[in-house]
């Protein structure tokens, strides 16, 4: 019984490494000032709140490593995902948008979409995570 116990435990540590992965994002900037840059990750059941609803997505602050701009999304479960990234320069936690709807601060999308009139969807923007991914996003404004 013990054993049985042991070997179930072993599984489920065992496929819960085998099936989270880590997401790498690598942010492009021209920038060379100090920066406040978010990224957020969301989901398939987040798709609805992408781009820019960042207190539903998993939100990370970005971190300098090797003369790199980056995020690290650790322990992600298989599926479909897309990120969105902004440079917070005014450090309110959030991304300030014109009356018109349109972002003031630097943002990028996974995919590195941009359209004039509207805000990059989920399905243009997604990623598939089934392994290890390193992914780029260039940083900027229409």
């Amino acid at each position: 019984m013990y054993f049985r116990y042991l070997t179930f435990m072993l599984m489920i540590l065992v496929s819960t490494r085998i099936f989270a992965f880590n997401l790498f994002v690598l942010i492009e900037t021209s920038e060379s000032s100090e920066n406040n840059i978010k990224c957020a990750l969301f989901n398939e059941n987040l798709k609805e709140s992408f781009p820019k609803k960042y207190d539903q997505a998993q939100l990370l602050d970005a971190m300098i490593e090797n003369k790199k701009i980056m995020c690290k999304f650790e322990n992600i479960p298989y599926g479909n995902y897309a990120v969105s990234i902004y440079n917070d320069q005014n450090k309110n936690n959030k991304l300030d948008l014109s009356f018109f709807g349109i972002p003031k601060e630097d943002w990028g999308v996974s995919n590195n979409i941009r359209h004039k009139m509207s805000s990059p969807d989920f399905e243009e923007s997604q990623i598939m995570i089934d392994n290890d991914i390193e992914i780029s996003i260039k940083l900027g404004n229409l």
